[in-house]
């Protein structure tokens, strides 16, 4: 029950000291920067990895580590343009939100999450990494996929779950 009042007692909190500051005319410093929509993503993700931290909830942690990587990553390409947004981005925040979520109860994530960094690291550094295989390999950049099928079977059927 407490943790439901949390977030919406957070919530609260931050919206009348928003409209009290407006009613006295107060001005916030870096107000066009602070009241984007990704900062709303950012602020509700911090509450959410509070609340799974305080409470040792995994899913809340994931959900907030998400909300706050996408917050993060809106605000560096739409606020400050500091990089674009491609796709290992994406996987990137998801895989870090998985490693957040294993380090709450050390049960579920670990291996979802290396996965996901590894395909943000083959899809970040494919430019600089595939013509170093086409050079060497040759025909390895024909089958490359079938690496990915591979490790999803093994993981669907012969993987014992614990």
């Amino acid at each position: 029950m407490k943790t439901n009042h949390t977030v919406s007692g957070m919530i609260l909190l931050f919206l009348g000291i928003y409209f009290l500051l407006q009613q006295f005319n107060i001005s916030i410093p870096f107000a066009e920067v602070l009241f984007r929509w990704p900062s709303i993503l950012f602020g509700l993700g911090l509450v959410f990895m509070w609340q799974g931290f305080s409470n040792k909830d995994d899913s809340s942690m994931f959900s907030g580590s998400v909300l706050t990587g996408l917050g993060i990553l809106f605000h560096g390409s739409t606020t400050f343009e500091v990089w674009s947004l491609t796709w290992p981005y994406f996987t990137l925040v998801i895989g870090l939100a998985f490693l957040m979520k294993y380090n709450v109860r050390k049960k579920d994530g670990l291996s979802t999450g290396i996965i996901l960094l590894l395909i943000t690291a083959v899809g970040v550094f494919a430019s600089q990494v595939l013509p170093l295989f086409q050079d060497t390999v040759g025909s390895f950049t024909s089958f490359w996929p079938l690496a990915f099928v591979a490790v999803g079977i093994y993981y669907l059927f012969f993987r014992k779950s614990r």
